[in-house]
């Protein structure tokens, strides 16, 4: 009768990878049903051949010898198998064998694929591969790496591709420490723009602001600008670090977003400064007293003042008399 003589996972092996046929004088006929990945060597005495994965494989036993070895040969890269089970049913010369063979064993199963896949689907599965397996990748003629690139483990990295020029879109790093940054949306050079209402549940907002230009003193230190927009409403910061300038005056400072209606400042310990919307320096108001003002066309130390039209761009004056570590800060429309 035919007998069942060995079951076993060859994706987990014990240490003993071999089995006993029970075949009287070690002849007769082997069914091994490859139920599983793993493409295996089978050795009978001097007799070697292959099973290949996901097969029903008869092999004829005519060396005498009552015990097969076998090894692991190469395995099929696939994502969640159905199951990993090697059967192995010995018959006698006589007995009826159930079919055909090779068998193939069909079951629903993800076999990779080494090159590119085209399909439509509407629904992708990956399971079943360790973390930071790679899942989605895509590059474009001319780019020098990848434009999308998704893994397993949550890591993302999409790019922009002009010209093959690369720029972020979105990155994240799913392995981040405490208040480090998981998600970076964007590059330091372009801005982010958030089309719906932004809503943050922690207890602060914290804004890196990096300056859009800094000017060196031609006696010492250096100013940065730096600005920000809510809705329509922008603010201009100015910060001095032991800033002096020499009778030469600094070239006209772009205001990347400009005031188009008017604006206030607040300058402390800071140089003079004037503003221009295309033409000659503007005159504004600026506070002389209580309930009292008076028209200038540059800024003065400790001082606060409102300009009444639109600013394009600005200038430090000329400053000899000291070095500069205030700060002046202007908000308009």
């Amino acid at each position: 009768m035919p007998q069942i003589v060995a079951q076993y996972n060859p994706n987990a092996p014990g240490p003993q990878q071999s089995f006993s046929t029970n075949m009287p004088n070690g002849r007769g006929r082997m069914i091994i049903w490859n139920a599983s990945n793993v493409q295996q060597t089978i050795q009978n005495g001097a007799y070697t051949d292959f099973c290949p994965a996901w097969t029903g494989m008869l092999y004829y036993l005519d060396q005498g010898e009552l015990i097969v070895r076998w090894a692991v040969h190469s395995t099929l890269i696939s994502n969640g198998n159905p199951i990993s089970l090697v059967t192995v049913v010995t018959y006698n010369d006589s007995e009826k064998l159930p079919t055909n063979f090779p068998v193939p064993l069909q079951y629903q199963t993800n076999i990779g694929n080494a090159g590119a896949v085209s399909s439509s689907t509407s629904n992708l599965i990956n399971d079943g591969n360790i973390a930071g397996t790679q899942i989605i990748e895509s590059t474009p003629t001319g780019a020098a790496s990848s434009v999308i690139s998704i893994l397993n483990d949550g890591t993302i990295a999409i790019y922009g591709d002009v010209g093959g020029v690369l720029t972020p879109l979105v990155q994240t790093n799913p392995g981040a420490a405490s208040f480090a940054s998981s998600v970076l949306l964007g590059d330091a050079n372009r801005r982010v723009e958030i089309l719906g209402n932004l809503k943050v549940d922690g207890p602060s907002l914290n804004v890196v602001s990096i300056p859009f230009t800094t000017q060196t003193g031609s006696i010492s230190g250096t100013v940065s600008y730096y600005m920000d927009m809510r809705g329509t409403v922008g603010r201009l910061i100015i910060v001095f670090s032991n800033f002096q300038q020499g009778t030469a005056l600094l070239p006209q400072v772009v205001i990347p977003s400009p005031f188009e209606t008017g604006a206030q400042y607040l300058a402390g310990n800071c140089p003079s400064i004037q503003f221009f919307n295309g033409g000659a320096a503007l005159l504004f108001q600026e506070v002389n007293g209580f309930q009292s003002s008076h028209n200038v066309s540059a800024t003065h130390t400790w001082s606060w003042g409102e300009i009444p039209s639109g600013i394009k761009s600005l200038q430090i004056t000329s400053n000899t008399g000291f070095a500069s570590n205030g700060i002046m800060t202007i908000a308009g429309i």
